[in-house]
C-alpha cells in the first residue's frame, strides 16, 4: 500500500509495465524516438556530443539522452574506446562514481554501488583473484573501492589520450544530485576538490570526507559543462515532484531489465517510454568491432562483458519472488547488435552459463535478441535454445 502523499500507480508502475517485443518495438517506433534520434545525430554532426563513463546500475540517470554517447560498465570499470572519446562528435566526457546519499556519513567512504563493495570486500579480506566471472572483472579492472577515486584515475587515463574536456563527479543515486570535484581541461593543470596526495600515498576517508562529499566552486568550473550541470540539477527537481517516493524507489537496484548493448545511443532514446522510467533498466556496453559493413565481437571483449553479467543475473535467481531484493524483478535479458544473428550467437554462448540458465528457466524470464541499426531496431525476437 502507498504511502500518504504516494501515488498508487506510480509505486506499482515498474512492476506492471509490459515489456514484450511488440511493446518495445512500437515504443522504439514511436514519433518521440524518432525526434530523439534526430536531435542525437545532429548534436553529433555539430560536435555537441558528451562521453559517459558509468555504472550500468539502473539508479544511475542523467537527463537529456540526445546529448551523450554512453559507455556503461560495472562499477564504471571497463575500458573506454578512445575512438569514441576522441570523436569529432564528442566535445567533452564525463566520468561518473555513485554512491547512497541516504547512507553517506562525513568522514567515511560513499557506498552504494555493488561493484566497488565487492572491490572493497576482495581487498579487506585479501580474497584470491578468481580465474573469471564477476569477481576477475573487479579485480582486473576496479582501480579503488572509493567511487570518486575510481572516476578520477579513470579519467586521468583518459585525459592522456583525448584532448578532449573532461569532467569528474559523483552521484548520490539516491535522488540524482552530483558533485563535480574535478576538472581535465587541454593545456591545462587539471583542478580537483580533493588532495591527489591522499590518494596516492595515504588514502584517508576521514581527511576527504571529513566536510561531506568534495565539490568544486562552480565559479572555477568552465563554462563548456554549464548546460550539463543545470540540466542535472533540473532532473532532481523534476524526479522527485514526478514520483514522491523517489527516494524509496532508488533505495534497492530492482530493475525489470538488463540491457546488453553494441548501441551507443542511450536507451531513453531507443525506448524513451519504457527507458525513461527510473530504475527499470541496467545497461552494460558490448563493443563490436566494424569493418565496412562487416560487424563482429572480439572473443575477449564478449567474455568481459559475460564477466560482468554474472553479477546481475545469480541476484536475480537468488532473489526471484523476494520483493524488494535487489534484481527480484528482472524479467527481461535484452541483446543488441547491428545483426539479429551476431545478437543470437551472443545468447547462445551466455546461454553456456549455468546461472544464466537458471534465471531463463525463472517462470515468466525471456531474453530477447535485437538486431538495431542506427538506433532503430528493426527486429525483436525472443530467444529459445
Amino acid at each position: 500500500m502507498a504511502t500518504e502523499g504516494q501515488h498508487p500507480e506510480i509505486v506499482k508502475f515498474i512492476e506492471n509495465i509490459s515489456i514484450a517485443p511488440h511493446d518495445l518495438l512500437e515504443d522504439n517506433h514511436s514519433q518521440e524516438a524518432d525526434e530523439l534520434r534526430g536531435k542525437w545525430k545532429e548534436n553529433k554532426r555539430a560536435g555537441k556530443l558528451y562521453a559517459l563513463s558509468a555504472c550500468g546500475d539502473a539508479r544511475v540517470r542523467f537527463p537529456k539522452p540526445e546529448k551523450y554517447v554512453t559507455l556503461k560498465s560495472i562499477a564504471a570499470g571497463g575500458n573506454v574506446d578512445s575512438n569514441i572519446v576522441t570523436n569529432a562528435g564528442v566535445e567533452f566526457a564525463v566520468f561518473a562514481g555513485h554512491y547512497d546519499g541516504e547512507a553517506f556519513k562525513p568522514g567515511e567512504m560513499p557506498t552504494g554501488c555493488g561493484g566497488l563493495g565487492a572491490k572493497y570486500e576482495a581487498l579487506e579480506h585479501n580474497k584470491p583473484v578468481p580465474v573469471k566471472g564477476i569477481g576477475y572483472y573487479i579485480a582486473r579492472n576496479i582501480d579503488h573501492p572509493d567511487p570518486l577515486v575510481n572516476a578520477l584515475l579513470k579519467a586521468n587515463k583518459i585525459a592522456k589520450i583525448s584532448n578532449k574536456p573532461q569532467l569528474t563527479i559523483a552521484q548520490n543515486h539516491r535522488i540524482g544530485e552530483i558533485f563535480p570535484f574535478g576538472v581535465f581541461m587541454p593545456g591545462q593543470s587539471p583542478r580537483f576538490a580533493i588532495n591527489i596526495l591522499d590518494l596516492y600515498e595515504k588514502y584517508d576517508p576521514k581527511e576527504i570526507y571529513a566536510k561531506g562529499i568534495p565539490e568544486l566552486e562552480r565559479r572555477v568550473i568552465p563554462e563548456i559543462f554549464n548546460e550539463f550541470l543545470e540540466a542535472c540539477e533540473a532532473q532532481v527537481k523534476e524526479s522527485l515532484l514526478t514520483y514522491p517516493n523517489y527516494k524509496e524507489m532508488m533505495r534497492v537496484q530492482n530493475p525489470r531489465m538488463v540491457v546488453l548493448s553494441t548501441e551507443i545511443m542511450s536507451a531513453k532514446i531507443r525506448y524513451p517510454k519504457i527507458a525513461s522510467f527510473p530504475g527499470i533498466l541496467f545497461k552494460i556496453h558490448l563493443p563490436r568491432i566494424k569493418n565496412g559493413s562487416d560487424v563482429s565481437i572480439d572473443p575477449e571483449k564478449l567474455q568481459d562483458v559475460i564477466n560482468q553479467i554474472e553479477y546481475p543475473i545469480p541476484h536475480a535467481v537468488e532473489n526471484f519472488g523476494k520483493p524488494n531484493e535487489s534484481f527480484s524483478n528482472t524479467d527481461r535479458f535484452l541483446i543488441e547488435t547491428d545483426d539479429i544473428d551476431l545478437s543470437r550467437k551472443v545468447a547462445l554462448r551466455l546461454a553456456e552459463e549455468e546461472w544464466m540458465q537458471k534465471w531463463m528457466n525463472l517462470e515468466g524470464h525471456q531474453m530477447l535478441i535485437v538486431q538495431t541499426q542506427e538506433g532503430i531496431s528493426q527486429l525483436i525476437e525472443e530467444f529459445k535454445q
